[in-house]
């Protein structure tokens, strides 16, 4: 009852703490968007995640309020994280300080009090984690079947997430046994691999039938790399049909920047999917135009994608859109009106933030050396220790960080938020001793 008590405690603290500072949450274009899906204002897509918006939908019948999903999303990434720290760790003093380390990490608070996609997606693994973590403990069935919902909403809120849920089964299904045998964790390698599947392919068919319309999110990331190897080749790549007028490279060259592929498509140029409908010819020629680039082109396409993954990975600069690493604004759009009071961006919490914009801490490569050492260690020390959790935890964090360098087109900093948790909470798994932690997770 006591530890329930600190968990409680400690995850109540947390949601004060970011509702005094942030409530009723920062809202950018893509939460807009979603809102205004929630409300009908616009049609469904799957180019944000329909089950964000019907979820959102289900919370305005209760409380027709912007908030509403913040408070959601809040609530439920301070209650996992506490849950699952309470859980990995058996000390109290380990406890509140894991808790404090990840929760109040610069990056990992201000990311998480924006109303987006990617800090649902976080809560909800890490609540599939706690449930993963409770049935390893010899917890009731119900607890796979749940880690088994969270990793399928996790899957629906990024298509990417795959990515990062694959281990994550992959942990919910390896064997409880201390020294499993050969057969049992073939078997269990078996199930993990057709759980990924259904994992892949659930959020397109939940999308389809909730009458989601298809945008093929791809498509942007093709047209923007084929844009930046168009102009390092200064040959146009990109298919005639999919231009909305003539363009020459160097009208491309005029909107192109290697940091995000916003700017690429402001001047309506191109034909995007986001806003019109591509036949099935459309897609066809794009993506053997895609492709040729990639193949014929490598050179080039390798330039371009080092020159973006400089800024995923590197960190940002002064003069790098402010909004690529944190976005304090509650602006209204021209499609909905969220009447909300505008944020403080000169509260000295925030201008905290914009300081340490440009240090390491808003360099991706550093959680992903994190992960790697952590995953290091305890693979070193797995005849002490169960290394099950660490290996799990990083295999998630560089699943959901190293893609990037390829599929990404923005260096948004949200976009490691996943990263950024859980090689935070794999550090301290795997450096403090074994009496630290439950032997078996």
């Amino acid at each position: 009852m006591k530890e329930r008590l600190h968990q409680m405690s400690a995850a109540a603290l947390g949601i004060a703490l970011m509702w005094w500072l942030a409530w009723p949450g920062f809202f950018t274009f893509d939460s807009a968007t979603q809102l205004a899906q929630a409300r009908g204002i616009i049609p469904l897509d799957d180019a944000n995640p329909p089950i964000m918006a019907l979820a959102w939908r289900g919370l305005e019948s209760v409380w027709a309020y912007p908030g509403a999903m913040f408070a959601l999303i809040s609530i439920g990434y301070w209650y996992a994280l506490a849950a699952l720290v309470w859980k990995l760790f058996d000390r109290a003093a380990w406890r509140w300080t894991v808790f404090a380390l990840v929760a109040l990490w610069p990056p990992a608070f201000v990311t998480m009090c924006h109303v987006w996609k990617d800090c649902a997606m976080t809560a909800a693994l890490l609540a599939a984690c706690a449930c993963i973590v409770n049935w390893r403990h010899g917890g009731r069935r119900a607890w796979s079947g749940a880690a088994l919902f969270w990793l399928a909403v996790g899957c629906c809120l990024r298509y990417n997430a795959i990515l990062a849920v694959a281990p994550l089964a992959l942990w919910l299904c390896w064997p409880r046994n201390a020294q499993p045998a050969t057969r049992a964790w073939m078997k269990s390698s078996a199930a993990a691999a057709l759980l990924g599947i259904a994992l892949l392919a659930f959020p397109s068919v939940f999308a389809r039938s909730v009458g989601a319309m298809p945008r093929h999110a791809w498509t942007t990331v093709a047209l923007w790399d084929l844009a930046g190897v168009s102009i390092r080749e200064h040959t146009m790549l990109i298919p005639g049909r999919l231009l909305n007028r003539p363009t020459t490279v160097a009208d491309l060259a005029l909107d192109y920047t290697p940091v995000t592929n916003v700017d690429t498509f402001l001047q309506n140029r191109i034909k995007l999917s986001y806003y019109q409908d591509y036949s099935k010819a459309d897609l066809d020629v794009l993506w053997q135009a895609w492709t040729g680039a990639i193949l014929h082109h490598t050179r080039a396409y390798l330039a371009h994608r080092l020159a973006f993954s400089r800024w995923q990975f590197l960190g940002y600069a002064q003069d790098t859109p402010h909004g690529l690493a944190f976005s304090p604004n509650r602006y209204d759009q021209s499609f909905i009106k969220l009447g909300l009071s505008p944020v403080n961006e000169h509260a000295p919490w925030l201008r905290a933030m914009e300081w340490l914009r440009t240090t390491p801490l808003f360099a991706g490569i550093w959680y992903i050396v994190i992960a790697i050492a952590a995953a290091a260690i305890a693979w070193r020390r797995r005849n002490v220790r169960d290394p099950l959790p660490v290996l799990a935890l990083t295999a998630s964090a560089l699943g959901n960080a190293l893609p990037l360098a390829i599929i990404s087109g923005s260096c948004d900093f949200r976009y490691m938020i996943w990263t950024v948790v859980t090689a935070l909470l794999a550090l301290p798994l795997a450096l403090l001793p074994p009496s630290s932690q439950v032997r078996r997770a």
